[in-house]
């Protein structure tokens, strides 16, 4: 299986100036390095992708010669950021591991999540 690893670079001018919570999920080599020797130890062939501002570009000159993305992306701006490679690669049609769109969207809104947790009976803390 051919398998793009989707990911955000932790780099040197994000660094600088940077919040501890930006950095935080933010990806080094290492860690791309081991996902990439992990999947290619089980035969597939694994393609690191730094995803940035070009990442819509990117994946979409992969369509056809990738078979799925290990997302491990926690996106560039926004509240829902987490959910904009999953919603990228769902317009694609490209098989992703991880949760969908919706589901990260949501369960970044503690707000909406309280909300549907209560609705459902499921007790949360108030």
């Amino acid at each position: 299986m051919r398998v793009a690893i989707t990911f955000n670079l932790i780099t040197g001018r994000l660094l600088k100036g940077s919040k501890i919570d930006v950095i935080a999920e933010l990806d080094n080599m290492t860690t791309i390095n081991a996902i990439k020797k992990s999947l290619e130890s089980m035969g597939h062939k694994a393609f690191a992708v730094n995803c940035n501002k070009n990442a819509y570009g990117k994946l979409y000159n992969m369509r056809g010669k990738i078979d799925m993305v290990f997302n491990i992306f926690e996106g560039l701006h926004g509240e829902s950021r987490e959910s904009e490679i999953p919603s990228m690669l769902e317009m694609m049609q490209i098989p992703y591991t991880g949760s969908d769109p919706l589901s990260l969207a949501l369960c970044l809104d503690k707000i909406m999540t309280k909300r549907v947790l209560l609705y459902h009976g499921i007790p949360t803390p108030r």
